[in-house]
């Protein structure tokens, strides 16, 4: 009887022994769902596939965001569309709602011919990297999540409902998930059941090996982002060595995924352009994934010898210094003004010009025009330039002014700068510079630089999407070269679309995402020939709400103004006529003797009072 009750006891202490383990374990499995659910995302931005821009960051103002798998062709998507279109429409004040697509075999047409087809209203992502699909951990489409945006963090995964399965489908859902887990989520509380199996098309991730530091990751550094990202450049820091790379990484990561860096707004399906700094799906994918790897160095570290290189640069035949400027070491500097003249000997053709800043690290842009002496000023209006002559812009390359053309300079043309600082930290002084090339003879013909805008906006307070445009009309046959838009803190997107006289129209420049700190001239791969008829138009819109990231105050009615806290719509193209014939910026002997009538006329009326009024 004794060991009988030891035996017992063994065994009930066994037991109790056996069901904490059990609990332990369910608790354990338990935990590792909800961390996987509620992990704290990173930010992230991608264009839709309209083109429109989103960040997830910018949806702070919204209860809850649901993000739809989406794939072309996939059965189960096709199904769920009115149910997430009945979702959207129930949660319109509170939840925002997205899809994404980064598919491999899904192009950006064939998602837009699908969103046509099936009458899609929700914006569809398109992730061709899939740095986001993965960061948002989807294996299949047709799932949804859901994310708080006061934390990051999914509290949901799964179907919308379970009306749909594989090859079969219910007329009505008994249980409606994604619906339950808004109405909690709304309430402030969290899903009971944050986990739920998915029917949807299995989703294939690019399956990439070791990248390599030396054959991959520095190519597309040198080609993207060295050209300021080096000693005396634009950036903070140089990328002189691996170690940079290295320790910066986490810091590449971030700017990679919201599209920050590196810097090129405009959206690379629409327009080719020279000089783009737009960074390639497969170069975003390499570049994380070789992160995500553990920044490995492979071979010989030669990022020193590239950020120390310089470009030969030819001889300027005149140097204009613009005045210095005296920048102090923080704070919001308003746009600076200043002239600069020219000691001309005489009248000069001029072929490229460029300007030089002074220190790179202060100067974010800087815009010259001309100021034509007295007896030019009518040139303003005839060579159709509105004064506006050269820029810098960081990663702007100077070139010579399109087919032989030149811009004509009077003896005793004065210079107007607009400087735009930027400061870093230190207080320095900018000794800026104007660089002209002149040709030897005559050109062929003139370049036109011509200014388009619309003054006449007034942008109510707390309005997100406040929509403007401006056009022009081309009345005889052009080419066209490249397109400068302008706007300050409240600009949100700018497109530039074409109006052929036969009502035609072709859209060849989209910014989705308009950054007053990357202001650009977007150079034409191609020019562009245009016949006389051709409407150009700029068409944009300003944010001057909450979600606007800049230091901006929305409750305010914003105009037309010179300075950054004012706002501005404006656009610059330039061009060449095909047909310039033959042009004089001399007076002609017919506008000579006309003037010289006119004044002779005067001088005898001013006479005949003076003498009438004596005698009187």
């Amino acid at each position: 009887m004794k060991y009988k009750g030891i035996d017992e006891r063994f065994r009930m202490s066994k037991f109790k022994l056996e069901l904490l383990l059990c609990i332990v374990f369910l608790s354990l499995i338990s935990t590792k769902v909800c961390a996987e659910t509620q992990y704290q995302l990173e930010n992230f931005a991608l264009l839709d596939h309209n083109g429109a821009y989103h960040e997830l960051f910018e949806y702070k103002d919204k209860k809850a965001i649901v993000i739809y798998s989406h794939g072309v062709a996939c059965p189960i998507v096709r199904h769920n569309v009115n149910a997430l279109h009945d979702l959207q429409k129930k949660y319109q004040n509170t939840v925002q709602f997205l899809m994404i697509n980064g598919n491999i075999q899904d192009e950006l047409e064939d998602i837009q011919e699908e969103a046509s087809t099936f009458n899609i209203k929700i914006p569809i992502l398109h992730d061709p990297s899939q740095n986001v699909i993965s960061l948002l951990q989807f294996q299949r489409t047709a799932q949804a999540i859901v994310i708080l945006p006061h934390n990051w963090k999914i509290v949901y995964r799964g179907p919308v409902d379970d009306r749909l399965d594989y090859e079969t489908q219910k007329s009505i859902a008994k249980n409606h998930f994604l619906r339950d887990a808004l109405d909690t989520v709304l309430t402030n509380k969290t899903p009971q059941k944050q986990n739920r199996e998915t029917k949807g098309c299995a989703i294939t991730y690019h399956k990439d090996p070791a990248i390599s530091f030396t054959k991959e990751i520095v190519p597309i550094l040198k080609q993207r982002c060295i050209i300021c990202h080096r000693k005396d450049g634009l950036a903070p820091w140089s990328m002189s060595s691996h170690k940079k790379i290295h320790g910066w990484s986490k810091m590449i990561r971030e700017v990679v995924l919201t599209k920050r860096m590196p810097p090129w707004p405009a959206d690379p399906t629409i327009g080719k352009f020279k000089f783009s700094n737009y960074l390639l799906p497969k170069e975003q994918r390499k570049l994380l994934k070789w992160i995500e790897q553990g920044c490995a160095l492979d071979g010989e570290d030669k990022l020193k010898e590239l950020v120390s290189v310089s470009r030969p640069k030819e001889e300027p035949d005149m140097v204009i210094p613009i005045p210095p400027q005296e920048i102090p070491a923080t704070g919001v500097i308003p746009y600076r003004f200043a002239n600069a003249s020219i000691q001309l000997e005489k009248d000069v053709w001029v072929k490229k010009a460029e300007i030089i800043p002074g220190n790179k690290k202060v100067v974010h842009h800087v815009i010259g025009s001309i100021i034509f002496p007295k007896h030019f000023r009518s040139l303003r209006s005839k060579v159709d330039n509105a004064g506006f002559f050269a820029s810098y812009i960081p990663g702007l390359t100077a070139e010579d002014f399109p087919n032989n053309s030149g811009v004509f300079l009077p003896k005793g043309t004065t210079f107007r700068f607009q400087i735009h600082y930027t400061p870093y930290g230190r207080k320095v002084v900018d000794r800026s510079q104007l660089h002209l090339y002149f040709h030897t003879t005559k050109p062929s013909s003139h370049v036109y630089i011509h200014l388009l805008h619309n003054k006449k906006f007034n942008i109510p307070p707390h309005t997100q999407n406040y929509k403007t445009q401006a056009q022009y009309t081309f009345r005889e046959e052009v080419t066209l070269y490249s397109f400068l838009p302008h706007m300050h803190y409240r600009g949100r997107n700018v497109n530039l679309e074409l109006q052929f006289p036969n009502g035609k129209k072709q859209q060849v420049l989209s910014v989705p995402k308009y950054e007053f700190n990357w202001q650009y001239f977007y150079h034409f791969q191609q020019p562009l020939s245009l016949p006389a008829g051709t409407i150009i138009r700029m068409k944009g819109s300003f944010d001057n709400s909450t979600r606007n990231k800049y230091d901006i105050d929305p409750s305010k009615t914003v105009k037309w103004g010179a300075q950054s806290w004012d706002e501005m719509f404006l656009g610059q193209f330039i061009y060449l006529k095909k047909n310039p014939g033959k042009y004089s910026f001399k007076m002609s002997k017919k506008r000579l003797a006309f003037y010289g009538i006119v004044i002779s006329i005067i001088l005898c009326i001013v006479i005949f009072f003076v003498k009438r009024y004596k005698f009187s």
